[in-house]
């Protein structure tokens, strides 16, 4: 009697933190559709387009960075967790914090380095590479942000997750239109030809993507500084005798890790492929400079 009840408690929790998550992800998507009204009637179809193709290489930086480190760190330390292996738990968040560290480092090194390679060589937009810059730090970020999700998604609650999501979203509106504006009519005091403007009003959008990414993970870190007695009192009461290796554990949230990648990043691609191939193809048109328009269109 005792164990359908507590399998009953679980699948009841279970729902709640599905529709939790699910409704977060409802208020995101229809803040992520509002603040573009604005944002296309502040940057123009031209600015759109510069934003678009900047979003589009940021994706595939994200996902080959720390798109599935949720999804791994939850696994992993759900499963500690459940064997009440809590300095397990605790060595798999230290290792998965060393993995973003370096993984989300080089692929914002890529992206702000390589900014001008995407944007004139793959593109053929130039000013591309403003908003490009700008999403360098986010990656690494995000890549931190996708560590602290997991770890409180593997301790069985998703409200952490959700919260931060809205907050990300909601900071994310708010600062992309008021930076997008203010560096689009800066940069219309000073133009220095077509798309200019434009293009700065771009990367305003792409900065509040960053300060939103930032503050869910500002406040991930507070959730977490906030049950540091709660772990050290679970640790100190562990009673488990063989500690994992970081090599180990590395080694784990590696191939955990890849399958994930592997397969979204291949269907991703199909985006920065089009955008490439109709950049050039539009370039050999002899229409180039009309592109950044219609893509963002």
């Amino acid at each position: 009697m005792e164990s359908n009840r507590q399998k009953k408690r679980k699948e009841s929790n279970f729902v709640v933190q599905g529709s939790i998550l699910a409704v977060a992800s409802i208020v995101v998507r229809i803040i992520g559709i509002a603040y573009r009204i604005p944002m296309i009637n502040i940057i123009g179809d031209e600015g759109m387009g510069y934003y678009g193709t900047a979003f589009n290489v940021y994706n595939i930086a994200l996902l080959l960075s720390s798109y599935s480190l949720p999804l791994a760190v939850s696994k992993m330390v759900s499963a500690r967790l459940a064997g009440k292996q809590y300095r397990n738990a605790a060595r798999i968040l230290r290792a998965a914090l060393c993995y973003a560290t370096i993984v989300g480092a080089f692929a914002a090194a890529v992206i702000w380095f390589g900014a001008d390679f995407f944007a004139k060589d793959v593109f053929f937009m130039p000013y591309a590479a403003f908003a490009l810059r700008t999403l360098a730090p986010t990656v690494w970020i995000m890549a931190y942000l996708g560590v602290f999700r997991g770890y409180f998604q593997g301790q069985g609650t998703m409200v952490p997750t959700a919260f931060s999501q809205v907050f990300e979203q909601i900071v994310n509106a708010i600062v992309s239109v008021a930076a997008g504006s203010f560096l689009f009519n800066e940069a219309l005091k000073n133009q220095t030809g077509d798309g200019y403007s434009n293009a700065w009003g771009a990367a305003g959008g792409t900065i509040g993507t960053g300060a939103g990414a930032f503050t869910a993970l500002i406040f991930l870190l507070f959730l977490f500084a906030a049950c540091a007695k709660m772990r050290k009192r679970q640790i100190r009461r562990d009673q488990t005798e063989i500690l994992e290796s970081y090599r180990d554990i590395t080694r784990i949230l590696f191939f955990t890790v890849v399958p994930v990648i592997l397969s979204s990043a291949i269907y991703n691609l199909n985006s920065v492929l089009d955008n490439g191939i109709l950049a050039y193809n539009f370039k050999t048109l002899g229409q180039g400079d009309e592109f950044a328009s219609i893509w963002g269109v």
